[in-house]
């Protein structure tokens, strides 16, 4: 069974200082509770019969986070500036709880009376804490002149992680550092078409410790992005089209020959595409929004990644799609929206035949939709999801378990406006 308990709050506040200063400040708390007791399947002894490894776990994670940033707009020899500047902090408690496991048990999935038996009993102190501390400093400038938009902004994190886990009852305190850069330009080449492009780079810190005790790797990426936008029948409708790539220079993955330990893929991985965006309004109040993307993945050393026993990078689908349409009909009283999204099949592989094979999950497509109703103050909205109810599978990492998608969601919510 699984059982979640999540609470939040959150608190946004912006200050008008003067027309060229802007002063915003959010920040958020939260706790989550996850308690877990899964029926992992081994292996089927006899038609119907299934030996599975009967668990128990759960986390309790506790975080805080806070962002603020001053935003300036001023003008240097007739070139105008959007300037930002600001700093973030974060923070983040983690305790987990395992179980012992207790012998495999035999379930008959064809006997409507077989019962499961209770796992075992949680420990009373953490198999495995964290506690995570992340500060940072940023810089953005927005400097326009003419049909020239260049942006440029400049981030310094500084990060802490303390683990420890009772198996090597060994407290781990790491620390790194990392400053990012991030460009872009836009330039409208004429009052309906712009052509633009990206590149930031990005850091990950890393916890994970190899079995022989070295810390693994941080993980750094590329990214980068060119494309065009076209405004087009007297800007009723937008198209924004673009090529991208994304590089990370390593990859962790699960040691196989050390089982609840992680190895790292030298050169990493890739994901290379194309995606576009179409935007429009067929109708007073009836807007629609078509997205596509193709993106090819691989390894940037496929030989490494086969000597750890990685053929694809698994869960990630090369095609996704999806349809939206709104209706808002002024005064906007009543109105709703529907789309479909739907994306190909994704790939995972799995040891058979003595030796690793690929298949393909399952892709699929759903309808969500929704309605409201506005009166006065006071606003309902039904919304469901997967309207057809359809039976769909989520892209999975491993082939032992491909989770099946939610079915049919029915949500009706009323709210209030005070203001």
């Amino acid at each position: 069974g699984l059982r979640a308990v999540n609470t939040r709050y959150s608190i946004d506040a912006t200050q008008n200082v003067a027309p060229w200063l802007d002063l915003v400040a959010r920040g958020e708390h939260f706790n989550q509770s996850v308690e877990l007791k899964p029926l992992s399947p081994l292996a089927q002894t006899a038609y119907g019969r299934v030996l599975h490894f009967n668990s128990h776990t759960k986390s309790l994670n506790k975080g805080n986070s806070l962002d603020a940033y001053a935003r300036w707009s001023f003008s240097t020899f007739g070139v105008s500036h959007k300037l930002v500047t600001g700093v973030n902090y974060t923070d983040l408690f983690l305790r987990q709880f395992q179980a012992l496991s207790g012998a495999p048990v035999t379930i008959d999935l064809l006997n409507p009376a077989q019962r499961v038996p209770e796992p075992q009993r949680l420990p009373a102190t953490p198999d495995f804490t964290l506690d995570f501390n992340e500060q940072g400093l940023y810089v953005q400038n927005l400097i326009e002149y003419g049909p020239v938009h260049f942006s440029v902004g400049l981030r310094k994190n500084w990060y802490e992680v303390v683990t420890f886990q009772t198996t090597s009852n060994r407290t781990i305190v790491e620390k790194a550092t990392s400053t990012v850069p991030s460009f872009g330009l836009v330039v409208d080449v004429t009052p309906d078409l712009s052509i633009f492009g990206n590149y930031s780079k990005g850091f990950i810190p890393t916890t994970s410790v190899a079995f022989d005790g070295s810390t693994l790797p941080d993980i750094r990426s590329t990214n980068k992005e060119v494309g065009v936008k076209a405004d087009m029948f007297g800007d009723r409708a937008s198209l924004v089209a673009s090529m991208f790539e994304t590089a990370q220079d390593n990859r962790l993955i699960s040691d196989l020959a050390h089982p609840g330990f992680q190895t790292s893929i030298p050169g990493g991985q890739r994901a290379r595409g194309i995606e576009g965006t179409l935007t429009g309004q067929l109708l007073r109040g009836l807007n629609v929004n078509a997205t596509y993307s193709y993106t090819e993945y691989d390894f940037a050393n496929p030989q490494a990644a086969a000597a750890a026993g990685l053929l694809v990078q698994q869960g990630q689908a090369k095609h996704s799609y999806n349809l939206f349409a709104s209706y808002q009909p002024p005064p906007s009283v009543i109105g709703g929206a529907i789309g479909i999204f739907g994306r190909s099949s994704s790939p995972v592989q799995a040891f058979t035949g003595g030796r690793q094979q690929v298949f393909g999950a399952p892709g699929g497509a759903q309808v969500d939709g929704n309605i409201y109703l506005n009166l006065d103050r006071f606003r309902l909205n039904l919304g469901v999801k997967n309207i057809f109810d359809k039976r769909l599978y989520r892209p999975s990492t491993s082939a032992n378990y491909i989770a099946i998608a939610d079915g049919r969601v029915v949500t009706a919510t009323v709210s209030y406006s005070f203001f």
